[in-house]
């Protein structure tokens, strides 16, 4: 079987975005201790962009999945992406007129290299589609085991 890689997406791919291509397999949880999966992270914000490679777990989608659909669904709260090896963090928090503001960074390389620090304003028309293709992501790794 053929499948499409898994991706998702914050922003708009016109202005600013960063995007996740999640590799075809993950890491097994019990064999390996986490649930590692390969991944390709694109940034367009401002007058930067940058391609890196880096390792997500299904766990640490899984949280800022549910912590985007709290957002969604109260329009309050903030959700947060942070890998193990400290490679990326994004910070989601809503204001009390429901303005997002995606505030992180990511690094090319795990142990040492440039850090790209970046800051989207954004409103809550991106939040349908980036929980729908959060769900779809973790839905091909649970078809996969």
């Amino acid at each position: 079987m053929n499948k499409k890689l898994p991706t998702w997406s914050i922003g708009y791919s016109e202005y600013e975005q960063i995007k996740f291509t999640h590799a075809s397999t993950h890491a097994n949880k019990e064999s390996e201790g986490f649930d590692w999966v390969k991944t390709s992270v694109s940034i367009k914000v401002g007058g930067f962009s940058s391609n890196v490679d880096l390792i997500l777990t299904l766990s640490e989608i899984r949280n800022f999945k549910n912590q985007i659909e709290n957002i969604y669904n109260n329009l309050r709260g903030r959700a947060q992406l942070k890998t193990i090896e400290d490679q990326i963090e994004l910070n989601i928090g809503i204001d009390d007129l429901g303005h997002i503001k995606l505030t992180g960074y990511l690094k090319d390389d795990v142990s040492s290299g440039n850090k790209l620090n970046f800051e989207m304003d954004l409103d809550q028309s991106f939040l349908p589609k980036t929980l729908s293709e959060l769900n779809s992501t973790l839905t091909f790794y649970e078809d996969c085991a």
